[in-house]
């Protein structure tokens, strides 16, 4: 065959040849895209699922909430995650190690866990200072934690009552001193403080409420056992304030005007057991008043008891300087005063109109040698004015006012 020829047939075999493979390999091309396609969907899913998952497979998301199992403790449950909002007694959910004890909410209205942080113990309590003006949620039980509360700050819990702030007995409970805020606690009991002044609670400059609970066991080496109320706005509605003393006055609660007050302060008691307090060396076991010159108090008893408790003079009770009082439907039952002034010591020692105004409606004081009996005497009335020394021992359902001139009934 010819050399020529042949070479052109050779040629023209192979572009025949050619031309047919094209048309597979264009079928080819065809399926090679839709495999390219498909495999472009494939990665595309797979790379979805992978980042779904968590970056392929090296950090995956199986359950699609966002939070990959390198910081999901439970990635296969959408409901927890590191941000999770917690319940009390529920499980844990943010993946903080801890069921939900205490939560924070801030003016703003962002929840943040902190349980954590008022995570004490009874022989070392946690220490918590408000971050910002907020609510503060205790959960049921017992919190060993020292509070410091330097904004506007309410605290709260699901369980009144049941719920308490415990400092160990190595602190005070809440501290509020700095001036200026507003706080108000409802539910949670404070107990077992220890402090020079205010082991349960001390206010300096603040308006403080309290409600629902109880001040208990509570130790001062001063003043104010369980509250020592300075220059303060005090407020307590259905409280028990229990079992607390103090070195000095004020077994139960002192509330006191300072020399630097600058406005008129009011103490305001709505149904309260103020029982077995205890002042080892001065005046008022139960509750100490004191106003300094030119720095008048309000106070204002309603549905009130004084039982039980203790003091050097004025065993439930005593107010001193220019306080005005008044005091509605209350008992003072089994108090002693170890000196004089078992129930009531009003003390008028200072100068003209300068001292208290007591007015009492229905007030009881236990059968004059009863087991209800206040002891040594229910009421004393001391100063240098027209009555320089009254001893009263009275009898139940009283109506009396007394002054610096004296007590008189209608």
């Amino acid at each position: 065959m010819n050399s020529s020829f042949s070479k052109l047939l050779i040629l023209g075999l192979a572009t025949f040849a050619f031309a047919c493979d094209g048309g597979k390999d264009s079928g080819d091309v065809g399926e090679g895209e839709g495999e390219g396609e498909g495999e472009g969907e494939g990665e595309g899913e797979g790379e979805g699922e992978g980042e779904g998952e968590g970056e392929g497979e090296t950090d995956p998301d199986a359950d699609g909430d966002g939070y990959p199992v390198s910081v999901d403790c439970d990635d296969t449950n959408p409901a927890i995650h590191p941000d999770a909002v917690e319940s009390c007694g529920g499980a844990d959910l943010n993946c903080d190690g801890q069921v939900l004890s205490a939560q924070w909410t801030d003016s703003a209205g962002v929840v943040t866990d902190v349980s954590a942080a008022l995570a004490g113990t009874a022989s070392a309590p946690a220490s918590w200072t408000s971050p910002a003006d907020g609510e503060l949620f205790l959960c049921e039980g017992t919190h060993y934690a020292q509070l410091e509360l330097r904004h506007d700050v309410t605290i709260t819990t699901d369980a009144p009552w049941s719920t308490t702030l415990d400092a160990g007995g190595t602190g005070r409970v809440v501290s509020a001193y700095t001036g200026g805020q507003t706080i108000r606690i409802s539910g949670v009991n404070l107990q077992n403080g220890a402090a020079s002044y205010g082991g349960g609670l001390m206010c300096d400059g603040n308006s403080v409420s309290l409600d629902n609970l109880s001040v208990r066991h509570n130790t001062a080496t001063g003043t104010g056992g369980g509250i020592d109320a300075s220059d303060c706005d005090l407020s307590l509605d259905t409280v028990e304030v229990f079992d607390n003393s103090a070195f000095d006055e004020g077994g139960g609660i002192r509330f006191d005007s300072s020399s630097i007050a600058s406005a008129t302060h009011t103490l305001t008691i709505d149904t309260a057991d103020i029982r077995e307090n205890v002042c080892d060396d001065g005046t008022g076991g139960g509750i100490d008043v004191a106003a300094y010159p030119g720095k008048p108090l309000v106070v204002d008893f309603d549905n009130i008891g004084f039982y039980d408790n203790e003091g050097r003079y004025g065993g439930g009770l005593q107010v001193y300087g220019d306080v005005d009082v008044t005091i509605d439907s209350a008992d003072f039952y089994g108090n002693n005063g170890t000196s004089y002034a078992g129930g009531l010591l009003i003390d008028a020692y200072q100068s003209s109109g300068e001292n208290p105004v007591v007015a009492m409606t229905s007030v009881n004081w236990g059968a004059d040698g009863g087991s209800y009996d206040n002891t040594p005497d229910d009421l004393i009335l001391a100063g240098t004015g027209v009555a320089a020394w009254e001893v009263h021992n009275l009898g139940d359902g009283v109506d009396m006012t007394c002054t610096e001139s004296g007590c008189t009934t209608p």
